[in-house]
């Protein structure tokens, strides 16, 4: 009985609420037309076949100029993630900064330059900088910072599932979610999270299926012209999709449906 009786529901805005300025049916016809769309073009770009063209080498980014991107977006990523985390625990509540970085940058800014340009984050991860930096110290100790243990198959990509649903329900559901503090805490515990994982089934193996991030950009990025320092055009990674299990199925669909909740029902900070 107690189930069926209606009671508060916290959200995450902040400030007035955000009337959608489309009638409901064709709000709910652009999304599905968004989805189906979406499936269209994988079936495409799955079905098409190498001609003579596809043979030709795609053109490439100077290895300078590649070198001192990856750099700059190391850099940007530590000051961005870390900075964030310290601003969050002095400042508190004075600005909503942390939340920003976070919610908006993560959700929105990074998918966006993803699906445009190409995939920034395995430069731009700053748990890829701190791996590497933590990595080095070990070796230079004499020790080594991976445990030894094989990412088991059978968890495929379950692990970011777990953390893109846990990521969900602190942007919408946790009380204070958008509190700079609560952010700040949030970041920390999912950077331990990270480092623990790739050091008890190594670095490629955690990040490439247990890193939230990681797995969300990579497919994103696969609509992206530039892949590395390749140039191989708009939807040409799409091609490639091979293999993919339930976990992909599972985080894909919940990666939609968070991208259609927070963007219809935006932050107040990103009004």
């Amino acid at each position: 009985m107690s189930a069926a009786i209606p009671v508060p529901v916290a959200a995450h805005a902040i400030g007035g609420t955000f009337q959608l300025p489309l009638p409901l049916w064709l709000y709910l016809a652009g999304a599905a037309a968004a989805v189906g769309a979406s499936f269209v073009i994988v079936v495409a770009a799955g079905r098409r076949r190498p001609d003579a063209r596809s043979a030709v080498r795609p053109p490439r980014m100077p290895a300078a100029a590649a070198e001192a991107a990856h750099r700059m977006l190391q850099l940007v990523g530590l000051v961005w993630w870390y900075g964030a985390i310290a601003v969050g625990f002095v400042i508190d509540d004075i600005s909503p900064l942390p939340a920003v970085l976070l919610w908006v940058g993560i959700w929105i800014a990074l998918p966006i330059g993803a699906v445009l340009v190409g995939n920034p984050w395995p430069s731009l991860s700053p748990f890829r900088s701190t791996l590497a930096g933590l990595e080095w110290l070990a070796e230079r100790g004499g020790t080594r910072l991976d445990a030894g243990l094989r990412y088991p198959r059978r968890l495929a990509r379950w692990p970011a599932v777990a953390l893109l649903g846990a990521a969900i329900w602190a942007e919408l559901i946790l009380p204070g979610g958008a509190r700079a503090v609560s952010v700040a805490w949030i970041m920390t515990a999912y950077t331990l999270i990270t480092i623990c994982g790739a050091v008890a089934f190594g670095r490629a193996g955690w990040l490439r299926n247990g890193e939230l991030f990681e797995v969300m950009l990579a497919w994103y990025g696969r609509i992206g012209p530039l892949r590395g320092r390749s140039l191989r055009g708009w939807l040409g990674g799409l091609g490639a999709v091979r293999g993919r299990g339930w976990s992909d199925a599972a985080f894909s669909s919940s990666c939609s449906a968070a991208s259609r909740t927070t963007g219809c029902g935006r932050p107040a900070w990103a009004r």
